[in-house]
């Protein structure tokens, strides 16, 4: 039994034995007359009951009847004490597994060193700021146009303490952020389908690195991985195939002095080409099994299987037909972005592209991405702490089109710890589901230290598991009945019943600064978040939307405020839907 329990049976045994004193001293002023303002006058009589030798009433009736009615009134008061402990027992049967946390709690809860709490406020609750700690990863399930970006992608990304990586699929986040971020490091955006008119863009060379075979593989591992293959039942075989072909053309290509991607889609545009298959043979080293691998689907004697393998690889490298996709990953010897160092930095890398499935920047995106991440998790093994300090932070919207990192599961659950921030925004569950498969998608989900669902959400299922987790609680029903002909000798009944602290009703129209948030092993709770202009620092936001759009050539085609109206309204018309 807890501290807790024992001082409430503490407190219900004194409240039955003051409870049956007062009966008491009430029945003996009562039958006998003694005073009733003397305490001492009833416990004489009580001691004369009980045969103590003290000398007995006048009235032995009378001391019977005392006896009587003391005895009953203490029967009612240990009855009383029982009925309501029980439906106290009830009551929390039911209601404690599901009540919803309060500000002060989750702040208790969330709060890490004095450094962290000292960051700016994630979110309130009950007035009472919320701040993440320095592992804390997260999840966003949010509809389209219903605030994740202005609520929590653009705070978390000028919050961040480390280097930053963020995808958007539009400029906003850019523009708003941007000059937040170069005051404590070089701001580099990524932009092959000119999302944005942002004048210096960087390359990336995809080849570089791949000399390693293990880095080959990744690469390879990371753009076919992006793409959607199909789901039938040739699919997973059509992906070892486009896979095993990719990362052996991206290592003859790091493997020839001044090869690039021009090369490897060169050559997998053209399977009778020889150049690969002699770099592998020539500089290949250990891997001379390679070109075994690239003969096998490539120039095998099963053709449907090279057929096979030339559509896969073509839909894989699409972007690439277009020169300024191609181009972004084929800059000059020596230059271009290094992901290798990144996590070292307080740099912030904008990766834009074209929303939706068919986005054609996705695949190098997802690369990029994966190179980033995965030099850092290497980085942070090779630390005495196991983790890289400060953090980088990967915040990644619209995860499942645009970076579907094949390891995410992985990612989500490993990479707190080694100091690997991952955010990851998501439409709905059945959209992560449709990526990465329904156990990789709760693993996903359920490995985020935070879980945040705003308005608007259609997922029957999701909705109800999530007014589970927040549990039930009894509540009086009242009713009332009339006598015959309507006289007035009827009856009142009261009874309890189980409902849900949020139904998923409640949850899918929550309002609009809201959200329905899970932090760890926390009891639920509804959640006030801040968008950015309703923070301290605006003008900071306000200073950056004016120096992109100039750097843009817009001059000051959009202000702030025209952002929070666009916003802000799109915001309402969702939640009216929603709601209707």
């Amino acid at each position: 039994m807890t501290t807790k329990e024992n001082l409430r049976y503490y407190g219900l045994a004194t409240a039955v034995l003051l409870t049956a004193v007062v009966a008491w001293h009430i029945a003996a002023a009562v039958t006998l007359g003694t005073d009733l303002l003397d305490p001492v006058s009833g416990l004489d009589v009580l001691k004369a009951t009980l045969g103590s030798g003290d000398p007995a009433p006048e009235t032995p009736h009378a001391t019977s009847s005392t006896a009587g009615v003391g005895a009953a009134l203490f029967v009612l008061a240990i009855v009383t004490a029982v009925v309501v402990d029980v439906r106290r027992r009830r009551a929390r049967a039911v209601s404690t597994p599901g009540q919803m946390a309060g500000g002060r709690a989750l702040r208790r809860e969330m709060a890490g060193s004095a450094e962290e709490s000292a960051l700016r406020p994630f979110a309130y609750l009950d007035g009472q700021a919320l701040t993440l700690r320095n592992e804390d990863n997260g999840a966003v399930v949010a509809p389209p146009r219903i605030g994740k970006t202005m609520y929590l992608a653009i705070p978390l990304i000028v919050d961040a303490p480390g280097a930053v990586v963020s995808t958007s699929t539009k400029p906003d986040v850019l523009r708003l952020t941007a000059g937040i971020r170069e005051r404590v490091g070089t701001v580099h955006v990524f932009d092959p389908e000119g999302v944005s008119l942002w004048p210096n863009r960087i390359q990336w060379d995809m080849v570089t690195g791949c000399e390693v075979p293990e880095e080959a593989a990744e690469r390879a591992g990371a753009l076919v991985g992006s793409r959607d293959l199909g789901d039938g039942r040739n699919a997973s075989f059509f992906q070892e195939a486009a896979d095993t072909v990719l990362r052996c053309l991206l290592h003859a290509a790091a493997l020839k002095p001044g090869g690039n991607m021009r090369d490897v889609v060169r050559w997998a545009r053209d399977f009778s080409l020889d150049e690969p298959y002699d770099l592998l043979r020539e500089r290949g080293g250990g891997v001379k099994g390679w070109v075994d691998d690239l003969a096998k689907f490539c120039r095998g004697e099963a053709r449907e299987t090279v057929s096979s393998t030339d559509m896969s690889l073509g839909l894989v490298l699409k972007a690439f037909g277009l020169p300024a996709v191609l181009d972004s990953v084929c800059p000059r010897p020596g230059e271009g972005f290094d992901p290798t160092r990144f996590h070292t930095t307080r740099d912030t890398l904008y990766l834009l592209s074209r929303s939706g499935k068919t986005s054609l920047s996705a695949p190098i995106i997802t690369a990029l991405v994966t190179a980033v991440e995965r030099r850092a998790r290497l980085a942070a093994g090779h630390t005495a702490t196991g983790r890289i300090d400060p953090p980088i932070s990967l915040i990644l919207d619209e995860v499942a089109n645009v970076a579907p990192v094949r390891d995410l599961a992985s990612l989500m659950s490993d990479g707190g710890g080694r100091g690997v921030l991952t955010w990851v925004f998501v439409q709905s569950r059945r959209q992560l589901a449709q990526r990465y498969g329904q156990d990789d998608a709760k693993t996903i989900l359920d490995s985020a230290s935070v879980f945040v669902m705003l308005a608007g959400c259609k997922d029957v299922d999701h909705l109800r598991e999530l007014s589970a987790l927040a549990g039930e609680h009894l509540v009086e029903r009242v009713s009332s009945s009339t006598g015959t002909g309507g006289s007035a000798q009827g009856s009142v009944q009261h009874s309890w019943e189980r409902q849900p602290l949020m139904a998923p009703e409640a949850i899918r129209t929550i309002g609009m600064g809201k959200a329905f948030m899970l932090y760890r092993a926390a009891a639920p709770a509804v959640a006030t978040l801040v968008p950015w202009w309703e923070r301290k620092d605006r003008r900071d936001f306000e200073a950056s939307l004016a120096s992109v759009l100039r750097r843009e050539g817009l001059g000051a085609t959009i202000s702030a405020d025209d952002l929070i109206a666009q916003a802000t309204n799109e915001h309402e018309n969702d939640l009216a839907e929603a709601a209707s």
